[in-house]
């Protein structure tokens, strides 16, 4: 399953899940907090529709935050409907962050659930952490 990681939903609004990458798995430095997936919610003007709602994140060989308040460009690949004039655009959204335990070198995997600012329905993201 595709995200931005930019971890997107199309309900009454676009939201994306994007990666750096544009993928479901990321590269990252042992012991490093690093970004794998931003969560922004858009509308057709280009401007933020909120902030999307995090839960239930889990990764067995590290710590995951959601951060909110940070601005994230808008990814040109998306899951669902498409990013057009806005991709690239910088908006405020929810940032997933990841942090190995200390020494840890591996393959990691982050899940959690993810709702558009304005939804109640939760979808299900995963993202491969290889870290080195």
């Amino acid at each position: 399953m595709k995200l931005l990681l930019a971890l997107a939903f199309l309900l009454t609004a676009y939201i994306s899940m994007a990666e750096p990458a544009d993928a479901a798995s990321i590269t990252v430095r042992s012991g490093k907090t690093t970004l794998i997936a931003n969560l922004v919610d858009w509308n057709a003007r280009c401007r933020s529709r909120g902030y999307a709602r995090v839960r239930g994140i889990s990764a067995r060989n590290g710590r995951v935050s959601a951060r909110r308040g940070g601005r994230y460009a808008i990814p040109s690949r998306v899951l669902s409907g498409k990013a057009g004039k806005c991709a690239g655009r910088r908006i405020p959204g929810v940032g997933i962050y990841y942090r190995s335990k200390r020494g840890f070198r591996g393959r990691d995997v982050v899940r959690f659930q993810a709702s558009p600012a304005r939804s109640g329905r939760y979808y299900t993201q995963r993202v491969t952490v290889f870290v080195r």
